[in-house]
């Protein structure tokens, strides 16, 4: 969560991708390139998937600019989960606001972005195997 004046923005994500995982910084979690030129060979269609709810207080009235914040939060799962959107994964990304609290626009757009980079990255970090299979990174 990030802190705007008095709003916050912060972001929830559920996190199956197909893709390798990165910080917003760059660094690989996952031990994948940078910049893949071979398509994402994953699971079978529809195995995989990332799910994201951004949340914020901020008042935001009008559902373009609420549209805009989407839009950042799927810029940060480009930046950190490379490929994303491929036809292995079922993306979906959500933005609520329950408007109690003045903000700029611009920066809540901004926050989305970063909100949804460090909840990838959390996520990735706090994997733990399920159902034998393990998570990547965990010995």
């Amino acid at each position: 969560m990030v802190e705007i004046g008095a709003a916050r923005v912060g972001a929830l994500v559920v996190l199956n991708a197909a893709g390798d995982i990165f910080t917003l910084e760059g660094e690989s979690l996952t031990g994948g390139v940078h910049a893949p030129l071979e398509p994402s060979i994953g699971p079978k269609l529809a195995e995989a998937t990332t799910l994201v709810c951004i949340a914020t207080d901020a008042r935001i009235p009008d559902p373009n600019e609420l549209r805009r914040a989407a839009i950042r939060g799927h810029d940060a799962l480009g930046a950190c989960i490379r490929p994303t959107h491929s036809r292995y994964d079922g993306d979906s990304l959500f933005v609520v606001s329950w408007e109690s609290r003045d903000a700029d626009v611009d920066l809540v757009h901004q926050a989305s972005f970063a909100v949804v980079g460090l909840a990838v990255e959390a996520a990735m970090r706090s994997a733990t195997s399920i159902a034998g299979v393990p998570a990547i990174g965990e010995t």
